[in-house]
């Protein structure tokens, strides 16, 4: 897919992958099912600043990336589609279930969901996209308030990316 891979080590101490995969439509790539994680004890590391220019965050034909936030605050919602609204297409999403529509209608490049909503949570939905070969390659960062280290872990075990601890600025 014309991406990289790096790794950075300091035995005993931390090992840091980076993956950089282009953002662009490959319908011929076939996925398979993503394998179940098994990481225990996992800690999140601050990411490192990318090199990314601004121009490249484009797709090759020119357009935004497309960005789904599923969260069921009106306000945060808002904000958060305000804050994006520059750089990426913003699809908004209210549950989890919409988002799933969403997702399939519309194969968003990256989707920022809330875990605690009706209908379907965050957990539920990040299982269902990760564990879809058509939607498991699309980066997926869970909005929480919860500060328990057990559910951060089982967000990642799901297939999150990352998360994003309320309250933000």
């Amino acid at each position: 897919m014309g991406g990289t891979i790096t790794v950075t080590s300091e035995p005993n101490i931390e090992t840091r992958f980076a993956i950089h995969i282009p953002c662009e439509n490959k319908n011929s790539v076939k996925l398979e099912l993503p394998a179940k994680s098994i990481i225990k004890n996992w800690v999140a590391l601050k990411p490192e600043i990318s090199d990314v220019k601004g121009d490249d965050k484009l797709h090759s034909d020119g357009k935004k990336p497309t960005l789904l936030i599923v969260e069921d605050e009106d306000d945060i919602r808002e904000f958060l589609s305000d804050s994006f609204k520059d750089k990426y297409t913003i699809i908004l999403a209210k549950n989890g279930n919409i988002a799933i529509e969403k997702v399939n209608t519309h194969q968003p490049n990256l989707i920022i969901s809330d875990v605690m909503m009706p209908a379907m949570d965050g957990f539920e939905l990040c299982e269902k996209i990760k564990s879809d070969a058509s939607t498991c390659h699309i980066p997926l960062i869970l909005l929480t308030a919860l500060e328990h280290h057990d559910k951060m872990i089982k967000g990642l075990e799901l297939g999150a990316d990352d998360y994003i601890s309320k309250p933000f600025s």
